[in-house]
């Protein structure tokens, strides 16, 4: 039943999808730098909320994707590395 993909607004998770090979003309780097940015001000936002209730959600990127050759697979390495030194890994 259709009903049973309705979920209340407290139930959802903020997930934000990246769909596309891993080439450097996608810039996936940007991808990841602007979501520790916006990471950073939601926690700022959050901090200044009276009510924990009323935090807004840290988002999360899930980037999907295929590799045409080493190069790629290199570049989804070297994604991993920057995303693990921008904490949004």
């Amino acid at each position: 039943e259709f009903s049973d993909f309705i979920t209340k607004p407290s139930d959802r998770k903020n997930i934000i999808v990246s769909l596309g090979q891993f080439r450097p003309e996608k810039d996936h780097r940007l991808q990841l730098s602007t979501l520790a940015a916006l990471r950073e001000k939601i926690k700022e936002q959050n901090e200044q909320m009276e009510d924990a209730k009323d935090n807004i959600q840290v988002p999360k990127l899930l980037m999907f994707g295929s590799c045409r050759d080493g190069d790629d697979e290199r570049r989804v390495d070297e994604l991993k590395k920057f995303a693990e030194k921008l904490k949004v890994s």
